[in-house]
C-alpha cells in the first residue's frame, strides 16, 4: 500500500493544472506502469484522475453515452421482469442473458486499494464496512447488477436449473454481500439440494445484517426449518415462535401445527428465556444485530444534527421497525413534517 501511495504522489506531482497537457501526461504514465504489480490499482486511479480533470464538454458526451447504455440495460431488465410477470419465462431468460453478458464485459474485481459493490442504499455500504472492518475504499458500481443476478437466479430456480441458479445467486452476493433477498433465494437452492448445513449457515449469516422485521422473521423461519430436519423440535418451536414476534406470517403457524402433528403434542408458546435456552447452543442471535440497530440509530442522530432530514428519516424508520418505540415514532413524525415542508 505504501508503494501505491508513493507512486500516486509521484504521478500527481507531475501534473501542471492544464487539463489537456495533464491528460496526455496521465495516459503516458498509465503506459509506463503496464507491467507493474499494482497495474490494476494504478490504472484505475489514473482513470479517476482523468475523469476529474476532463473538460466539461467531453464529460457531458461521456456521461450521456454511459447513461444511454445503462438505460438500455435497465430497459432490458424491466422488460424481463414484465415477461416473468406474464409467465413468458423463455423470453425473460433471453433478456436476462443479454443483461448478464453486458455486465460480464465490464467486471468489477476488487484490488488492493478499492472494493466494488452495488449496495442498494448508503446504509448497506456503511454497515458492510463495519462488519468487515475493511481498510479499502468502497466504490459504487451500477445498483441494478445484484438485482439482475437475483432475478436471473430466481428464474433458473423456477425452471429447476439449480446448479446455474446457485452460481448466479452467488454472483448477486459478490456484488452485494448483505443482499438478504439473494441469501434467502440461495438458501432455497441449498434446501432443494438437501444441503441443510449451508442453508442453516446462510440464515445465520443473514441475521448479522438484516435491517427489517420481515427479514428477521424469515431468518428465524429458515432456522426453524433446519431444526425440524434435525428433529430438534424444541429448537424449531422456539425459532418459529420468535419469527412471529417480527412477522405474524401464517406459514410459521402452519409449521408449528406440523410439529404438533408429528410429535403428537400440544404446543404451548415458549417464554423468552425458553426460546433463548433452545437457540443458544446454535449461537443464534436473539433479535436484530446490536451493531445494525446502533449504527442506524447513531447515524440517524448524526444526520439529523447535520440537517440531512431525508437520510435521517430513512434510518429512523429502520430503528423503529426493528425496535418500535413511542419516542422513535414521534421523531419519524417530526422528520416527515420537515421533509414534506421542504418538498412544498
Amino acid at each position: 500500500m505504501q508503494d501505491y501511495e508513493k507512486i500516486m504522489r509521484d504521478i500527481t506531482s507531475g501534473m501542471t493544472g492544464d487539463s489537456e497537457k495533464d491528460i496526455a501526461y496521465l495516459i503516458k504514465k498509465q503506459d509506463e506502469y503496464q507491467n507493474h504489480e499494482l497495474k490494476i490499482e494504478i490504472t484505475r486511479a489514473i482513470g479517476r484522475m482523468m475523469y476529474e480533470i476532463a473538460p466539461k464538454e467531453l464529460l457531458d458526451t461521456f456521461n450521456s453515452e454511459l447513461q444511454q447504455d445503462q438505460l438500455t440495460l435497465h430497459q432490458l431488465y424491466e422488460e424481463a421482469n414484465y415477461q416473468i410477470y406474464m409467465k413468458n419465462y423463455n423470453k425473460a431468460m433471453d433478456l436476462l442473458k443479454v443483461c448478464i453478458s453486458r455486465m460480464e464485459e465490464f467486471p468489477f474485481n476488487h484490488d488492493s486499494v478499492s472494493e466494488y459493490y452495488s449496495f442498494f442504499n448508503y446504509f448497506e455500504g456503511i454497515l458492510y464496512k463495519k462488519l468487515t472492518q475493511s481498510t479499502r475504499k468502497f466504490r459504487a458500481i451500477p445498483d441494478n447488477y445484484a438485482a439482475i443476478y437475483l432475478t436471473y437466479g430466481a428464474l433458473l430456480v423456477e425452471i429447476k436449473e439449480y446448479e446455474k441458479a446457485e452460481k448466479a445467486l452467488e454472483s448477486a452476493l459478490i456484488y452485494n454481500p448483505i443482499y438478504s433477498e439473494a441469501m434467502f433465494e440461495l438458501g432455497e437452492v441449498y434446501k432443494m439440494n438437501n444441503d441443510m448445513e449451508k442453508y442453516f449457515n446462510l440464515a445465520k449469516r443473514a441475521l448479522k445484517s438484516v435491517y427489517s422485521r420481515k427479514n428477521l422473521a424469515r431468518c428465524y423461519r429458515n432456522i426453524g426449518y433446519y431444526l425440524v430436519e434435525k428433529m430438534d423440535y424444541s429448537g424449531a418451536i422456539a425459532a418459529f415462535y420468535l419469527s412471529t414476534h417480527y412477522e405474524n406470517a401464517p406459514i410459521a403457524m402452519s409449521e408449528l401445527h406440523y410439529i404438533s402433528v408429528i410429535t403428537k403434542q400440544k404446543i404451548e408458546p415458549p417464554t423468552y428465556e425458553e426460546i433463548k435456552k433452545c437457540l443458544e447452543p446454535y449461537d443464534i442471535e436473539m433479535g436484530a444485530s446490536p451493531l445494525v440497530w446502533a449504527l442506524a440509530y447513531h447515524l440517524g442522530n448524526h444526520l439529523f444534527e447535520e440537517k440531512n432530514y431525508e437520510a435521517s428519516l430513512f434510518l429512523y424508520r429502520i430503528v423503529n421497525d426493528l425496535d418500535p418505540h413511542k419516542d422513535f415514532e414521534e421523531k419519524i413524525k417530526l422528520l416527515e413534517e420537515i421533509t414534506n415542508s421542504q418538498e412544498n
